[in-house]
């Protein structure tokens, strides 16, 4: 299985991630992939393996 981590939690999302996600596309629009590829980026991580 491709999972990032093997502690990530499995399953449906909760009410409270909905609102999240929704709240936060809200605000940051379609760039909230373009502002995590840059974060990452910034610290080093490799966006393919997510590894340093």
């Amino acid at each position: 299985m491709n999972y990032f981590s093997p502690n990530l939690k499995r399953g449906n999302f909760t009410d409270d991630n909905d609102e999240l996600t929704i709240k936060l596309h809200a605000l940051l629009g379609n760039k909230w992939n373009t502002h995590i590829k840059r974060k990452l980026l910034s610290q080093g991580i490799d966006l393919q393996t997510h590894q340093p």
